[in-house]
């Protein structure tokens, strides 16, 4: 194992016993002036995904950023990081576990897979497109990833050939997110749609009166949770179809997560919030990061 040379990478564990990682604690790497983290992801989930045992392997973080960085940390401590970067050169936006495998998108259609994100296991399973792709879910038995001018893929498996390109929007899209069995994306000028499988058709939410981008999404207890610029923050407990404002927040908001009974919004300035009521009130509580948090992932 080593550690990110100039790096000092190190964990923060915000209050409540909700685990939070900014981008793979992207507060401390903010704070030391280390590449900005884009997107993280954790294995195993055991609440994401019950039949997976813990026992029978590792749990293990993988976060990723520009210049094709990607790193793996058993637990997310001290000194466990070790670089698995794959050689490819691009921005790696967003990063999910899922059928047994790691995947991550990024910039000009870039994505890859992995069944344990260790180096040298990484495969390359491009969509064969050359748009961004900002995000990526799992959920009913597919990932879905999200870009730039409106395009989404759906894939079985992530691997090469098996992406499939839809475009149910002209906006651009930067989150997509699983829950209630259907997938929500959000994306600029407050567009929010929803699809039973990441397939067509996608539908219009019911229209969210913002101009504002969202770029976050998250789903738990019943309930979808969208937020992003200026601190928009809006609700759904229908499944995405309707929704309600909440907010505004003190800064932009660029991820959201769902864990142990709350929903914690990250973004400019370090700021953080929590709530304990499906989104509909908010509570302050800073990181203590001086630089924007990108991205929070939760596990148990």
């Amino acid at each position: 194992m080593k550690v990110p040379s100039n790096r000092g990478l190190c964990s923060r564990r915000l209050p409540r016993t909700v685990a939070v990682v900014s981008a793979l604690v992207l507060a401390a790497l903010a704070i030391t002036g280390c590449s900005e983290f884009w997107g993280a992801s954790f294995w195993p989930d055991t609440d994401e995904y019950p039949g997976l045992d813990q026992g029978a392997g590792i749990q293990r973080f993988v976060a990723v950023g520009g210049a094709g960085e990607m790193w793996l940390a058993p637990d997310g401590a001290p000194g466990s990081w070790t670089d698995v970067n794959p050689g490819v050169a691009t921005t790696w936006m967003g990063a999910v576990y899922g059928d047994d495998r790691f995947v991550v998108v990024g910039q000009t259609g870039n994505a890859v897979w992995s069944p344990d994100g260790s180096a040298g296991t990484w495969t390359q399973g491009n969509p064969s497109f050359v748009e961004n792709m900002n995000d990526v879910a799992w959920g009913g038995g597919r990932f879905v990833a999200v870009g730039a001018m409106g395009n989404a893929w759906f894939s079985p498996d992530a691997t090469t050939g098996s992406w499939t390109n839809l475009m149910p929007s002209a906006m651009d899209l930067f989150g997509v997110a699983y829950g209630d069995d259907r997938f929500v994306a959000v994306g600029g000028n407050g567009e929010i749609q929803w699809s039973a499988d990441g397939d067509v058709p996608w539908t219009f939410a019911t229209i969210v009166p913002t101009a504002n981008a969202l770029t976050g999404v998250a789903y738990g207890d019943g309930r979808f949770v969208a937020a992003g610029s200026l601190g928009t923050v809006w609700w759904s407990s229908d499944g995405g179809s309707s929704w309600n404002a909440s907010g505004p927040l003190s800064a932009d908001v660029h991820a959201v997560a769902y864990g142990n009974g709350a929903f914690l919004a990250v973004g400019g300035g370090g700021n953080a919030w929590w709530s304990t009521d499906g989104g509909q009130t908010w509570m302050s509580d800073p990181s203590g990061a001086a630089a924007h948090l990108l991205g929070v992932a939760y596990s148990d």
